[in-house]
């Protein structure tokens, strides 16, 4: 049997930078928040987190 392990360093806010998609997509936006103040915390929320999708 064979083990594998990954150690990932993460911040306090339990997010990782990490993609998990084909290559394909990889890079995609496959999100736009909307103009309405949930929406737009959301955006805000994204852009620090996922900055290289231009949120």
């Amino acid at each position: 049997m064979t083990v594998s392990i990954c150690m990932l360093t993460y911040n306090h806010e339990n997010f990782i930078d990490i993609e998990f998609l084909p290559t394909e997509i990889s890079g995609t936006k496959l999100y736009e928040p909307g103009n309405n103040p949930t929406e737009k915390k959301s955006a805000e929320q994204l852009k620090i987190k996922w900055g290289k999708y231009n949120y």
